[in-house]
C-alpha cells in the first residue's frame, strides 16, 4: 500500500502518471518499485514519501 500512495504522490506533484511509464507506453517501467525503494532507503519518516 505504501508503494501505491508513493506512485501517486509523485505523479500528483509531476501532474502526470507518465513519469512512472516506459517512454512510448502506457506501461510502468519495470524500474518504478526500485526507485521506491532507494527512496525508502534514503529517508528517515515513510510519510515524507507517502503523505499527500
Amino acid at each position: 500500500m505504501r508503494f501505491k500512495k508513493w506512485y501517486y504522490k509523485t505523479s500528483v506533484e509531476a501532474g502526470t502518471e507518465a513519469i512512472h511509464f516506459t517512454p512510448g507506453t502506457n506501461f510502468v517501467d519495470p524500474t518504478t518499485h526500485d526507485q521506491y525503494k532507494e527512496k525508502l532507503r534514503e529517508t528517515s519518516d515513510i510519510h515524507d514519501l507517502i503523505d499527500l
